[in-house]
């Protein structure tokens, strides 16, 4: 700090203004603020400076090179990637949880992504998965005295139901966060949505109406589009992932053609939301659920507007409606840019009903607020559930019953980084920028 900033600051914790010079050089780099923190009051746990700079390249580039010709007789080097968040972990200032939020706020490009990120980053999420496993290290202590002092201390099995009927709640608990795993693993990779029709019916034009841009490339030829087109967009503040797939229908004229057919297919099959995009409303509408084959859309899109009567256009919405009762419909035209607005207030409102289902949108859940959103995460709460679950049935065996317990409390020690955690920071860490 001395060797670079001119005055160094002398009070700790206070920014100082200062000059910030070129150790080798003494060359006048910015003019910037600095700042002492001292162990163990820091982000990391250890003695810390910070240089605040302008953040032109240039400035930002003269600090680095500033700091690197001190590191020729300084200890000093360039953290590596999550370094800091990393020594943050180990000295007890965060978990892992709380890590992985982090990493998913700095990459967080919607409203549901940043608040869900800031709450597991907060330790909201860490402090319910606490809370389940004090309750599961409860029972288990009970079970493991009635193994080893049961006879001695005069303790019965009723103690033990006792504690294992106080664990229920979190089982359900837990049973609840499960079931909205998949749509909150999508608040973090974006709900997929998926426009599937036949040939020519202007998903691809579609999609470019609602990226702003030309995603994807159109033609008259059909069968222009043969994979799945993926486009990452904001919905109402909800992340989504829409796939313009090739058009299908029953006899494809190729090989190649039969394989987007079959890609087109299987992103239907899997797509939290379906899109079913049409130019009228007669036998195209059954030829393309036909070649799509179930589930059912959530919407249908009559497109081409500009190519009807008023009268044909009613008509055909009227056989959509009586062939779709109960599935959304919108007409739009790309062309002349109609109905675009009501399109995307139907997705918005699909999406968002897709987030919600539960109350699973952005932690307000029955499941006090934890949101699932690594399929680590997912992986450990399904073995610490399916271990509660071993532990009811075995109620009339302690041993049996301790042994689950320790599962259920390893599994979710795993979640937070309290147990057996090393294997997965590699991981976690690589997602980070450098430094940080």
């Amino acid at each position: 700090m001395e060797a670079m900033a001119r005055p160094p600051p002398k009070i700790e914790r206070r920014l100082a203004a200062t000059q910030l010079v070129h150790p080798a050089s003494g060359q006048v780099l910015d003019s910037g603020m600095a700042v002492f923190l001292t162990s163990p009051r820091t982000a990391t746990g250890e003695d810390m400076a910070e240089l605040h700079v302008h953040g032109a390249p240039a400035v930002v580039a003269a600090v680095l090179d500033g700091l690197q010709a001190l590191a020729s007789h300084t200890p000093m080097r360039m953290a590596l990637p999550g370094e800091f968040t990393r020594r943050a972990l180990a000295a007890g200032k965060m978990d892992l949880v709380q890590v992985e939020g982090l990493a998913d706020l700095l990459a967080a490009s919607s409203e549901a992504q940043r608040a869900t990120a800031l709450a597991a980053a907060l330790g909201n999420h860490s402090a319910t998965y606490t809370a389940w496993t004090e309750a599961a290290a409860h029972a288990l202590a009970m079970a493991e005295a009635m193994v080893d002092f049961g006879e001695d201390e005069g303790l019965d099995a009723a103690a033990l139901d006792a504690a294992l009927d106080a664990l229920r709640p979190t089982a359900a608990d837990m049973a609840s966060a499960l079931a909205g795993a998949r749509a909150s693993m999508a608040i973090r990779d974006g709900a997929r949505v998926a426009l599937g029709g036949l040939p020519n019916a202007g998903k691809s034009s579609m999609l470019n109406v609602l990226a702003g841009r030309d995603a994807a490339i159109v033609d008259a030829t059909p069968g222009t589009t043969r994979d799945a087109l993926e486009v990452p967009l904001d919905l109402g503040g909800f992340p989504v992932v829409v796939a313009d797939t090739a058009g299908v229908r029953a006899s494809p004229e190729s090989s190649i053609e039969a394989e987007g057919i079959r890609r087109a297919q299987a992103a239907w099959r899997d797509a939290a939301i379906r899109v079913l995009v049409v130019d009228d409303g007669g036998q195209a509408v059954d030829d393309a659920l036909s070649a799509l084959a179930p589930p059912l859309p959530q919407l249908v899109v009559l497109n081409k507007a500009d190519t009807r009567a008023a009268d044909a256009s009613a008509a055909a919405a009227a056989r959509i409606a009586s062939r779709l009762p109960g599935v959304g419909l919108v007409e739009i035209s790309c062309a002349d840019q109609v109905g675009i607005d009501a399109l995307e207030a139907e997705l918005t409102a699909a999406v968002s009903a897709y987030f919600d289902d539960g109350d699973r949108g952005t932690g307000s859940s029955t499941s006090e607020g934890v949101v699932v959103t690594r399929a680590r995460v997912r992986d450990h709460l399904r073995t610490a559930h399916d271990s509660l679950v071993r532990a009811f049935d075995a109620r009339a065996e302690p041993d049996l019953v301790g042994e689950a317990l320790r599962d259920a409390v390893a599994a979710l020690g795993s979640i937070t980084g309290v147990v057996d955690a090393e294997a997965v920071l590699d991981i976690v860490f690589a997602e980070f920028c450098i430094g940080k």
